[in-house]
């Protein structure tokens, strides 16, 4: 926003130049004809001004134009460059009457102004010199339209109230006022030390506060103003709650801005940075997440931060190398603290379709299970020491839709750990004891080893190798987990340690888990066992002592109309 006064600026030694000449003279159609003359000499621009012109010298010479239009330069396809209803401008009036014109200041109203940048890099805004001017110049009730034909960017900011003041070259830059981007406002509040070290390109302090609904950051540090770079050194920035520490080199003029950071924050949180909808719903959000701004910038930043969050998901201190370049973005920690563990991550996005592309792969080494996958997954079923590896890829614009195409393998081992919620010992010696009472909600199994791996294609992953071991109860079996609806569905086979499986004539009897991961029902499979648990495990017992007519039995009663209406104790054990 500083160079934008240029054009008025230039409009302005027009308007002098024949205002003093014609000293008392009113502003006839001769005056506006001289002065569109006098900007299209001056800066190839063709001026209209479609109201009048008036003088005031109270409480300072000015000069008033109404329906003011100045045009783009040539090559341009936009129509104008700035269309507003008023500009008035305050000038030095005796400098003027010398030949020197020093502008004191101008005031907008209701401007358009389109900024352009065309796909060869030129823009419509410069207007010769670039250092900045002395002055007080104002804003009001503007739309700003910027355009980048490089890589298709469009922005509109309106509501657009600005005051840039700098009096004298020795005098400290302003900046204040606010504006709207995406229909939420934003206030601005900017100071520099002197414009004469900021054109000279030598050191200058400068402290910058951006107030907005979704994003506020307060910046204070040294900045050096090069040809197409600004270098800030020493710089504290916080933003949303995070606060920086560090240098940052900022380069423009190609068709992203490239930025080189090296900072030490408090904590990073990649929820805010990413626009992850963290409201609390039954699934995974369906809510799209906006990773446009990855196209809109290169860079690489070498940050260290006290605590790395991505939704419920917390680390420790952790570095991170970080490298984005058209649109394609690419994260490495080696090591970083996590519930107790460690782990080290390779992540890549990739932004250029309207789906993105998101992999990632490392380990994860004796982390807390149970913190862990109730920060992850919302799982609260599991506790132990558990060592994860993992590759894994999705593509998508949210979390559900992340869920339905994730495909790759996770290795998991826990040890020392214990299936929450669930006695599966006392399962099975009320199974074998004919009895329903050991089903009952609560308890743990704890084991020694937990082993699964997993392939995952389409949202599903699939077990084979599912191992329980080290406890008073071993299970083995397989199943599928369906992340998108964050459901599973399992058959095991356990024993008791050292005292073999469950048998019943002779065959080992399955424990079946299926359902909502969260709070999922277990139950034996056993033809009819849901229909009639109580008459169906009598008739096991008895089965000994029957003989053949025991078998029959044992299938007439769990057919029996009646075992339906005492299945309840079965339909959910959690």
């Amino acid at each position: 926003m500083s160079r934008l006064y240029f054009a008025a600026i230039a409009i302005v030694g027009a308007l002098i130049t024949f205002t003093v000449s014609l000293q008392a003279q009113s502003f006839t159609e001769t005056v506006r004809d001289a002065v569109i003359v006098a900007v299209k000499e001056k800066t190839g621009r063709t001026l209209v001004i479609n109201g009048d012109l008036s003088f005031s010298m109270q409480p300072s010479p000015q000069m008033t134009a109404k329906d003011v239009v100045l045009s783009n330069p040539e090559g341009f396809d936009e129509a104008s460059f700035i269309a507003m209803d008023q500009i008035v401008i305050s000038f030095d009036l005796v400098a003027a009457l010398t030949g020197n014109f020093i502008v004191n200041g101008f005031v907008m109203e209701k401007p358009t102004i389109n900024l352009v940048v065309k796909k060869d890099g030129a823009n419509n805004w410069t207007f010769g010199s670039k250092a900045l001017q002395a002055g007080v110049f104002e804003i009001f009730n503007g739309i700003v339209n910027y355009s980048d034909g490089r890589n298709a960017t469009r922005y509109q900011f309106a509501d657009v109230n600005l005051k840039i003041s700098a009096p004298t070259q020795l005098d400290p830059l302003e900046v204040n006022g606010s504006l709207k981007w995406n229909d939420e406002k934003m206030t601005l509040a900017a100071a520099f030390t002197t414009l004469e070290l900021l054109n000279s390109g030598d050191e200058a302090k400068i402290d910058i506060k951006l107030v907005s609904k979704p994003f506020s950051a307060d910046f204070s540090g040294s900045l050096f103003q090069k040809k197409s770079s600004v270098k800030l050194t020493k710089a504290k920035l916080q933003v949303d709650g995070m606060t920086a520490v560090g240098d940052m080199t900022f380069k423009y003029g190609k068709a992203r801005p490239y930025i080189a950071a090296n900072f030490k924050l408090d904590k990073l949180n990649l929820t805010r940075i990413l626009g992850v909808n963290t409201k609390k719903t039954a699934g995974w959000s369906r809510q799209n997440i906006d990773l446009s701004r990855l196209k809109k910038i290169d860079g690489e930043f070498n940050l260290k931060a006290g605590v790395v969050q991505y939704d419920k998901i917390r680390t420790g201190a952790a570095s991170l190398v970080a490298k984005l370049k058209r649109g394609v973005l690419t994260v490495s920690m080696p090591k970083v603290a996590l519930y107790g563990g460690t782990v080290g991550l390779n992540l890549s996005v990739d932004s250029r379709k309207s789906n993105a592309s998101v992999a990632a792969n490392g380990k994860i080494r004796n982390v807390k299970t149970l913190p862990f996958l109730l920060a992850a997954a919302d799982i609260r079923r599991l506790e132990g020491r558990a060592n994860i590896g993992f590759n894994l890829a999705a593509t998508g614009r949210s979390q559900y839709a992340f869920m339905q195409t994730l495909r790759g393998t996770t290795n998991l081992d826990v040890r020392k750990g214990a299936l929450l919620s669930v006695n599966v010992g006392r399962i099975l010696r009320s199974i074998k004891k004919g009895k329903t009472s050991g089903f009952a909600r609560g308890g743990k199994t704890p084991f020694g080893k937990l082993v699964a791996n997993f392939r995952f294609r389409k949202g599903m992953g699939t077990n084979k190798n599912l191992r329980m071991s080290g406890g008073d109860v071993i299970i083995t079996g397989g199943g599928k987990v369906r992340m998108p609806g964050r459901t599973l569905s399992y058959r095991v086979n356990p024993s008791l340690a050292g005292k073999g499986g469950i048998s019943v004539l002779g065959i080992n009897v399955p424990i079946i888990i299926t359902g909502p991961w969260a709070n999922p029902q277990v139950y034996p499979d056993l033809p009819g066992f849901l229909d009639a648990p109580e008459i169906a495990l009598k008739g096991l017992s008895t089965v000994g002592k029957k003989g053949a007519k025991g078998v029959v039995g044992v299938v007439e009663t769990v057919t029996s109309p009646i075992g339906k209406i005492i299945k309840a104790p079965f339909k959910k054990l959690f």
